[in-house]
């Protein structure tokens, strides 16, 4: 067994681990790669000492190096691709000096072969569709007292966003000089597009908060929206930090604050803006261009990690890629408390938020996907789990955001922030895992319900925006046999070729999607008015992975877990679909009730936790059991 003391572990930091110290990004980097490198190091190192045994046991080759003035010429016996590398070994020994020896470099092992574009393709639609807004209907505002509105939606903003990129003094004074002065909206205009993108961005929430008219509340998030895009045109070109902070809000319409830099981000012209303008402001190179620290720089930090969160899960969502913005650009230092933060109710969510961008940077470099890489490819390195305790290593949770998943307890509100956190690291799982799972899940799932889905999207569209017009279509469905075509070519899953790991790697993904599913339970249930969370993006995600799953595979008690936890998810939307404005909800369960995923009443949320628990600690005890038994009989037989 290869014992935990062998793998470094990151360490984030100069001055040690503790909460709010200064986390420089380029000793981060650098020691993120060395771990990976030393991982694959231990576990390469027996598979080329069995190569060069194999190659001392085969026939020698003979060789001759004619050199000319313009040419060199190798007449040589080899036939294979083996023998071609004894002779370069030979001719490396013969050469003076002796150039490195490749196999003793520092590489770091690439996954980037790995990709999942046939689930990209499942999901698009459904984040196109979340994106989209029917125009309200014409409201008499004038009845309400809009300036009273307005200050409610910044105050939930300052109670409820992720406001700590903010200097929020500034911005209350700024507010309340815009709402008290007639004519201040038009000689402050910077001021006023701030307060305005996030009124558009807080309105509906701030009506949840208040039990306003919705209908009310859907008009004049429309007409805030509108202000600022009205105030936009005649700002796009100034450089100011808070054009930027109100174009990034802004490019979240129609979605709520909850995703500011969540995985739900889609690709928009305004978040391009935005990161366009923090790049020409080098705000890319914060850390490298200006050393002296202050409160201001501290919330430019932040607003920098925000755009590249946000600028990477766009990008992944479209394409795969890891963002416009690259490792090698970046220069800006992981997110840290200020001095005055430390007894604030925000420091837990801002040591989250440094957490986070910590990830993001590694799932930036796909250092999650090919330690899972490293550990299929070695069966020495899976047999010890490799990949868990690299994962282990880079997560490198602080104490206080430790969580234990218990299905028999409930959570309470103290656990928000752990929970928001092992979310994340619930999503970078999976993402992790998901491209190695067999092409065909994907290609069974695809062939039989593309035809089924696509309708479901336009007739969920059709319902938001009450278009009677039965024959147009809000996403036209692309050929299925073409798209399977498009993606025959793609690089096959290893397990794949070892079937006899299929089983396990679906238990171990359904380990995860069950964590995921409980944590969207038990966000739900302490969040109940969506004040820091949205539970969509994670039941559109898991709901689609338990279909995938339950389609392919035969085992009956991993299609039964897939069943439970739909059910759970349904129960979720049920909970959802009054607090989040969010079309995909519509066709999220009008997905479920199509394959007869009904919540049956009576049956408590507690009783359906403990089931697929219960069921996954069996599938893993039999097969260690079984595994066990295996190793006894290849022992005896020796």
């Amino acid at each position: 067994m290869i014992a935990q003391e062998q793998f470094l572990h990151l360490t984030f930091s100069k001055k040690g681990d503790n909460i709010g110290s200064s986390v420089l990004i380029d000793p981060f980097i650098k020691e993120a790669k060395q771990i990976l490198i030393h991982a694959n190091e231990i576990f390469s190192n027996e598979e080329d000492r069995d190569e060069a045994t194999s190659d001392n046991d085969n026939s020698s080759v003979t060789w001759q190096l004619n050199l000319t003035p313009t040419m060199m010429t190798l007449d040589t016996n080899i036939m294979t691709l083996s023998g071609l590398e004894k002779v370069l070994k030979l001719i490396r020994i013969n050469v003076k000096p002796q150039p490195p020896d490749l196999k003793d470099r520092n590489k770091l092992i690439q996954s980037d072969q790995y990709d999942i574009p046939l689930f990209r393709y499942i999901i698009q639609p459904i984040l196109r569709l979340s994106t989209m807004m029917s125009i309200p209907r014409s409201e008499p505002l004038n009845q309400y007292n809009s300036m009273e509105l307005m200050r409610y939606c910044v105050q939930c903003f300052i109670d409820c966003g992720d406001c700590f990129f903010m200097d929020i003094p500034t911005l209350i004074a700024n507010t309340d000089m815009i709402l008290s002065q007639p004519e201040a909206a038009k000689e402050h205009k910077v001021e006023a597009l701030l307060v305005f993108s996030i009124c558009a961005l807080m309105m509906r929430h701030a009506t949840i908060h208040h039990r306003g008219n919705w209908s009310v509340a859907e008009a004049f998030t429309y007409t805030f929206y509108m202000q600022a895009r009205n105030l936009l045109q005649d700002l796009f070109d100034v450089h100011h930090i808070s054009i930027v902070q109100s174009v990034f809000i802004l490019s979240l319409f129609p979605h709520g604050h909850w995703h500011l830099y969540s995985a739900s981000r889609s690709r928009s012209s305004l978040l391009t803006m935005a990161i366009r303008m923090a790049l020409a402001m080098d705000l890319h190179k914060l850390d490298s261009q200006y050393s002296k620290e202050s409160d201001q720089k501290e919330r430019l930090r932040r607003l920098a990690w925000m755009l590249l969160c946000a600028d990477y899960h766009a990008e992944w969502n479209e394409s795969g890629h890891t963002g416009t913005i690259q490792v090698t650009d970046w220069h800006v230092n992981f997110p840290q408390l200020l001095p005055a933060e430390r007894t604030s109710v925000l420091s837990k969510r801002i040591d989250v938020f440094s957490q986070y961008c910590r990830i993001i940077m590694i799932r930036k470099m796909n250092l999650f996907r090919t330690g899972y890489l490293i550990s299929l490819q070695s069966p020495q390195a899976f047999e010890n789990n490799i990949d868990q305790q690299l994962f282990k290593a880079y997560l490198n949770t602080p104490d206080r955001f430790k969580l234990e998943l218990d299905p028999t307890k409930l959570c309470s509100k103290s656990d928000l922030e752990p929970l928001l956190l092992n979310e994340f690291y619930c999503q970078t799982r999976i993402f992790a895992l998901l491209p190695f799972l067999p092409k065909r899940y994907f290609e069974t799932f695809v062939r039989e319900d593309d035809d089924l889905r696509y309708h479901d999207l336009n007739e969920t569209y059709r319902r938001m925006t009450q278009n009677k017009d039965t024959t147009g279509q809000f996403i036209v469905q692309p050929n299925t046999a073409n798209i399977l075509h498009e993606h025959k070519e793609e690089q096959t899953s290893l397990l794949e070729q070892r079937k006899d790991l299929e089983h396990e790697y679906l238990v171990e993904l359904l380990t995860v999607l069950n964590d995921y599913t409980h944590i969207l339970e038990s966000l739900t249930a302490i969040d109940t008015i969506g004040c820091h969370h949205s539970p969509v993006y994670g039941a559109m995600l898991t709901m689609h992975l338990y279909f995938i799953i339950e389609r392919s595979c035969q085992h009956p008690k991993i299609k039964g877990v897939c069943r439970i936890n739909l059910n759970r998810t349904h129960h979720q939307l049920r909970l959802s679909r009054t607090v989040y404005a969010d079309p995909a909800i519509s066709f999220l369960e009008s997905m479920l009730i199509r394959h007869n995923v009904m919540t049956e009443e009576g049956v408590t949320i507690c009783t359906l936790n403990g089931k697929p628990h219960e069921i996954i600690r069996s599938l893993r005890t039999q097969h260690s059991k079984s595994t066990a038994e295996a190793a006894v009989g290849i022992k005896q037989e020796q």
